[in-house]
């Protein structure tokens, strides 16, 4: 606004700093206590939270229709798969229609104020939802972009880029609704001409319906005698341990009402990964580290060494989920223990580990 209004920046400021004093004051008072807390109060993380270049806007993006949308034909939703991020994340479609309009009003109007500051805005935040380097399908080109100069700046460091994309659609909707209001005086054809580009537009970003949707994992899926044990409270070690590529045992927790404590979980806390490197009880419930059960069985001093992790972690109860490593997990944790388990429909649990 004030590059395209330069000439106006003087008879304006007095009003532009009671509207920003005014604005600062109204957001200290509603979210202050909640941003001095986040900065200063217990808990804080300090590493980056997410890795550089993640969650990025893929140039295809706009144009290619994921499984979000109700018309996202199979081959497109197949190119869609390769982008960064996750489905949650893809929030860049606009569909060819919507371009084109939005091309259209821009070519049309240019000469107007408002179309230049929309537009210009608009592809500001586009060019840095791109993130730090331009990514094509999934491949990362060695082409630098504006985000790169966020990678050494607190906080703006941990802003996911293909989230600005929020504020596209916002400028978009501006832009669309100035096409609307120049052309709704028009003749009854033109309206009608509207009309039907209108819906197009809507069409082609109608999401799909039903929405979705992933099935539970089957390790979920615990017998009643499991459920009741695990409501009783306590420190639960499910196996495998809890993270973001295992999170059977906390969705069974948010269902129990948090009723136990887990060692673990996906989180972005001090001590847990990916802030933190995985605890040594985290690598020893690890599927992967089935090479370390035999040398932690080998010898008592490292029995004693795997009960003393468990000891720290105040663990009580044992919990091997259904799932392709839940044969070993129960010979393992059998053998360790000295103790066979409670076998409820091929849950193995082990109560009372302290």
């Amino acid at each position: 606004l004030a590059v395209f209004h330069r000439d106006q920046i003087k008879q304006r400021l007095p009003t532009i700093l009671r509207a920003t004093l005014l604005a600062s004051g109204v957001a200290a008072l509603l979210s202050g206590w909640a941003l001095w807390y986040q900065f200063t109060g217990p808990g804080q993380v300090h590493q980056p939270l997410q890795t550089s270049g993640d969650f990025v806007t893929d140039p295809l993006a706009f144009f290619i229709p994921t499984a979000n949308q109700l018309l996202a034909p199979s081959f497109l939703v197949g190119i869609s798969q390769h982008f960064r991020g996750n489905l949650s994340e893809w929030n860049a479609y606009l569909g060819l229609p919507l371009i084109g309009v939005l091309f259209w009003a821009i070519w049309r109007w240019w000469t107007v104020r408002l179309v230049k500051i929309v537009t210009v805005t608009a592809v500001v935040i586009t060019l840095l939802s791109f993130g730090p380097y331009v990514v094509l399908r999934g491949h990362q080109f060695p082409i630098r972009l504006p985000w790169l100069i966020t990678e050494h700046i607190p906080v703006l460091k941990d802003l996911l880029p293909s989230r600005l994309m929020t504020y596209v659609y916002l400028l978009a909707g501006v832009l669309v609704a100035y096409v609307i209001s120049q052309l709704a005086p028009a003749s009854r054809v033109a309206r009608w001409r509207v009309g039907i580009i209108a819906a197009t537009v809507a069409l082609f970003l109608m999401p799909a319906l039903p929405r979705p949707t992933a099935e539970l994992p089957p390790g979920t899926n615990v017998p009643n005698q499991v459920a009741q044990e695990l409501s009783a409270g306590g420190v639960v070690l499910p196996s495998p341990y809890t993270t973001n590529d295992h999170p059977d045992a906390m969705l069974i927790q948010a269902r129990e009402d948090f009723a136990f404590t887990l060692p673990g979980g996906y989180a972005y806390a001090p001590n847990l990964p990916p802030v933190a490197l995985p605890s040594a009880l985290a690598i020893l419930d690890d599927p992967a580290s089935t090479h370390l059960w035999q040398d932690t069985l080998a010898t008592s001093a490292n029995r004693n060494q795997a009960i003393r992790l468990l000891q720290q972690a105040h663990v009580q109860t044992i919990v091997v989920l259904a799932g392709p490593y839940a044969h070993e997990f129960q010979v393992f944790w059998t053998s360790l223990l000295g103790v066979a388990p409670t076998t409820y429909d091929g849950v193995a649990m082990w109560t009372h580990v302290q």
